[in-house]
C-alpha cells in the first residue's frame, strides 16, 4: 500500500517505486530518450484500435518515403544549379522571392532553396500518414512533388539545349 503524506492528497510515488524495484525515473531522462529513440524507434503504427482509422505520428518511417524526401531535396539541388546555369545564359528567374535572394548572392539562392524545400519536407515526412486537405494521402503528395521535379528538370535541360 502506498503510503500518503500529510498535507497533499497525492500518494508518494517513490515508495511505491522502492516495493517494485524501480530506481529512478524513466520520464526524467529525457536527453537519453530521445538518443535512444534515435536508434531503437518503436513506433510504427498506432498502438489502440481506436486510432487506427485516424491519422497518426509515427517514430518509424518507410524506406519508401524516406528515399523519396531524400531524392527531392537531390532533385531541388540539380534545380537550382540548372537555374543558375539559365540565368548566366540570358535567362531569369520568375519567382520575385528567388529573384531576391538571387540579388543577395548565388548561395543565399542555392541555400534558401534548400532550406524551403527541406522544411517543406519535413512537416510532409512528419504527416506522412496524414491527408493533405482531407482528400489527398502524403504519400501521394510527395510522389507528385517527385515527379514534378522531374519533368522540371527535363524542362531546364530542354531550355539549356537551345
Amino acid at each position: 500500500m502506498m503510503e500518503i503524506h500529510y498535507g497533499s492528497l497525492m500518494p508518494d510515488i517513490n515508495t511505491n517505486k522502492k516495493k517494485r524495484g524501480i530506481q529512478s525515473d524513466r520520464r526524467t531522462q529525457t536527453f537519453r530518450s530521445v538518443i535512444y529513440s534515435l536508434f531503437k524507434s518503436r513506433r510504427k503504427t498506432p498502438r489502440r484500435d481506436e486510432e487506427k482509422a485516424l491519422p497518426f505520428y509515427t517514430d518509424v518511417y518507410e524506406r519508401r518515403v524516406i528515399w523519396l524526401a531524400t531524392a527531392i531535396i537531390v532533385l531541388c539541388l540539380i534545380d537550382s544549379m540548372l537555374t543558375l546555369r539559365i540565368i548566366n545564359n540570358g535567362g531569369s528567374e520568375v519567382n520575385p522571392f528567388m529573384q531576391h535572394l538571387l540579388d543577395i548572392g548565388t548561395h543565399a539562392f542555392i541555400i534558401g532553396k534548400l532550406l524551403i524545400t527541406g522544411a517543406g519536407l519535413l512537416v510532409a515526412v512528419l504527416h506522412i500518414n496524414f491527408h493533405f486537405l482531407n482528400m489527398v494521402p502524403m504519400r501521394r503528395v510527395l510522389t507528385v512533388l517527385f515527379g514534378f521535379y522531374v519533368l522540371l528538370i527535363i524542362y531546364e535541360l530542354i531550355l539549356l539545349s537551345f
